[in-house]
């Protein structure tokens, strides 16, 4: 056997071992002796041992092999990639056996070693450091050829190496990757991770005084650390971007603000494709954090328009009605849009009309669908929080708001106006009826009028006719309840009424109206069950907030007393004797005021509130709002909002009805089990007649079934 011949078998039967040890599979051993047997020639011929060769040598015979392949296939290799690893994988177990470690450690080499001791600190899974350092090699090599040190890297080079892998991508696959954003952070993970290790902070923070101010204003009023993350890398974009524009900070105008904003809309959807999902969300997580960057170097962001004096009336008039200041900044805010509308348009403050309010809310409406791309979700909680601190407003320029309806022109509307008043002085004076009754009446004869229109003169009233109000009738009330067309006959009768004493008409119409017909006891009210009483009760006492006492106060006069919630509302701290344990009680329907006896749990409940819960008001009114300007009550039909609130919270099923009024059908029940005469619950509950009170017995369920008789047996089912 010849040297060379000795030479090849030698390292062949030792490459054989080496393989076997590791477990190759018998094809593989020879797949890659034979690629082993041609390069130990190749080394033989240069006269170098494989203990000492180097990847120069490797590439020489790549070269070789490839002039052959052409100058026998007469064609390149389809997969260059495939044909090279054919013969490297081989040749690089060759080196491991004759060497010990291949490829030769070298200074990438080294660091990626480091990278992967800090990726297995850091508690990365393996399949993340397997990816990490795998792109990371390529992005070292990258550097490599670029001559950079990898200490010196800037966001640049970190873009020619993304656009470097797109091009082999194109190359090798022969199209774009087909989710681009979710491809490029496979790569930007790994290089960032790398950066932030050998840097120790990336992206590279700009060299900007006002972004370290900034960072250590986040650090000292931010304890979340990724919100402050995100404000602090936004601000640093930001700042580059007035670099970029040679813009100070302390020049930045709103135009900026929104110029950027663009850039990085423009910038989402190069990248995802698409806008983003919820644009209102995207406009916050991008403006927010630069809004409070420009408060730091301002004072104030945005900057405040020309002032106003009507604003600092304002300031004043909001201070003894104790707003937060997060509130007095917000009805301060929505104050100074309208203040700068009015001064665009033109309109002084003490001229506003209620139709200019309606033009600025509308639109102030079009404005924030344009800016999140959608209306509010709860359009009337939008509107409130817009129109209140208007009203405020407008109510210390003008005194009163809404302001009266101006005084009438026309003769239709002049008469109009005197039977309003004339109608209003016969239900209340003469009749002695409420308020509430004469609105409910005057909204059914201003149909009427409507109906009537050129005839509604005094001239055309006194020419009515049964017909006209049969044909009223049928107009006004095809789509409503049977109750509610009785409440529109009765209120015509009402109105026939006043104007055949009024001698506008010459005969009592009032007897032409018949109402539908009405069955007594036709339907059960809703009412609360004791134990659904029970449980709001001890509900609403566990509550220790203050609008919990004021609840719980409100709840226990509904349930002892039986009270309508206007009652409730209109309930002063005069009316309340303590030392004589008595209640006054102004009741709704009659006007009268009637004395209740003070209940102890009801007097402890009123007094725990007035000591701990209700606000300092100059208000007489027991019970108040328990928000800022803690006002009272404006109808007693707000109290049903607080009944089913805890109703709910008590968490039993109900359905049907269930407002304040529900408490009455429940107390007069439960008065009615106890044996009490009808004619003092009818006293209780302020029925000018016991019939009233008779629609209650139809809840006395349990008791009817006690007196009802048997049926006999052969009609038993």
């Amino acid at each position: 056997m010849s040297r060379s011949s000795s030479f090849v078998a030698s390292w062949a039967v030792r490459f054989r071992r080496f393989l076997a040890r590791r477990g190759f599979s018998r094809f593989a051993l020879k797949q890659y002796l034979i690629v082993a047997r041609a390069f130990l020639r190749h080394l033989e011929a240069r006269g170098v041992d494989p203990t000492a060769a180097q990847p120069s040598h490797i590439r020489s015979f790549l070269k070789r092999e490839l002039v052959r392949y052409r100058h026998r296939q007469r064609r390149e290799p389809r997969d260059l990639v495939d044909w090279r690893s054919h013969y490297t994988a081989p040749i690089h177990q060759l080196f491991r056996c004759a060497q010990g470690a291949w490829p030769p450690p070298s200074d990438l080499d080294r660091r990626l070693a480091g990278f992967v001791v800090h990726l297995r600190r850091k508690r990365f899974s393996r399949s993340a450091v397997i990816n990490y350092r795998i792109v990371a090699r390529r992005f070292l090599s990258f550097l490599e050829g670029g001559a950079v040190a990898v200490e010196r890297v800037c966001p640049a080079d970190v873009a020619a190496f993304v656009a470097d892998e797109r091009g082999c991508y194109r190359r090798r696959h022969g199209r774009e990757p087909k989710r681009f954003v979710i491809w490029r952070c496979s790569l930007t993970g790994s290089v960032h991770e790398l950066l932030r290790w050998v840097q120790g902070c990336w992206p590279p923070p700009p060299m900007h005084s006002w972004y370290e101010r900034f960072r250590a204003h986040m650090t000292k009023t931010s304890p979340d650390r990724m919100t402050r993350g995100h404000y602090v890398f936004t601000v640093g974009k930001f700042l580059e971007f007035l670099e970029a524009q040679r813009i100070s900070a302390e020049a930045v105008e709103p135009s900026h603000v929104e110029a950027y904003r663009r850039i990085k809309l423009a910038e989402y959807r190069r990248r995802h494709g698409r806008p983003p999902k919820d644009l209102g969300q995207f406009r916050r997580e991008t403006t927010v954090p630069i809004h409070r960057l420009l408060r730091l170097v301002h004072g104030q962001w945005p900057p405040p328009s020309p002032p106003h004096p009507e604003l600092d009336q304002l300031r004043v008039a909001l201070v003894p009605m104790r707003y937060r200041p997060s509130s007095r900044e917000r009805v301060e805010s929505v104050a100074r849009h309208f203040l700068d509308h009015l001064r665009a348009a033109g309109i002084p403050l003490e001229r506003v009309r209620p139709a200019d309010l309606d033009a600025y809310l509308r639109r102030d409406l079009r404005q924030c669908c344009r800016r999140y791309g959608h209306p509010p979700r709860r359009l009337e909680a939008w509107r409130c929080k817009h129109t209140r601190p208007l009203q405020a407003l407008l109510r210390m320029a003008q005194g009163c708001w809404p302001p009266p309806p101006p005084a009438p022109t026309t003769p239709i509307a002049r008469f109009g106006h005197e039977l309003h008043e004339g109608f209003r002085r016969w239900m209340i004076e003469t009749r002695g009826l409420s308020e509430l009754t004469f609105i409910k009446d005057w909204g059914t004869a201003a149909y009427l009028l409507e109906w009537l229109d050129e005839r509604a003169s005094a001239k055309g009233l006194g020419r009515l006719t049964p017909t006209d109000l049969d044909a009223f009738i049928a107009w006004r009330t095809p789509h409503l309840r049977r109750a509610t067309r009785a409440g529109v006959c009765q209120g015509l009768r009402s109105f026939l009424r006043y104007l055949h004493g009024a001698g506008f008409i010459e005969r009592d119409l009032a007897r032409c109206v018949t109402s539908p017909p009405q069955y007594w006891n036709a339907s059960i009210p809703s009412s609360f069950t004791d134990a659904q009483v029970k449980a709001m009760l001890a509900t609403t006492r566990q509550d220790r907030r203050p609008h919990g006492k004021r609840d719980y106060a409100i709840l226990l006069l509904l349930a002892t007393y039986g009270l309508r919630a206007g009652e409730i509302t209109r309930v002063r701290l005069e009316d309340i004797d303590w030392r004589g344990e008595r209640l006054r009680i102004t009741q709704s329907k009659t006007g009268r005021s009637v004395e209740l006896p003070l209940m102890s749990p009801v007097g402890e409940a009123i007094l725990k509130y007035l000591r701990h819960g209700r606000p300092e008001s100059e208000h007489r009114q027991v019970f108040l709002r328990h928000r800022a300007p803690y006002s009272p009550f404006d109808r007693g039909s707000c109290l049903s909002s607080i009944v089913h609130r805890r109703l709910r919270a008590t968490g039993l099923p109900f359905s049907g009805r269930h407002g304040a009024h529900a408490f009455r059908y429940a107390r007069a029940v439960s008065l009615l089990r106890a044996s009490v005469p009808l004619k003092s619950i009818s006293d209780l509950l302020g029925h000018s007649s016991a019939a009233s009170t008779e629609v209650y017995l139809k809840l006395a369920t349990d008791d009817l079934r006690e007196v009802g008789l048997e049926l006999p047996a052969e009609v038993t089912p």
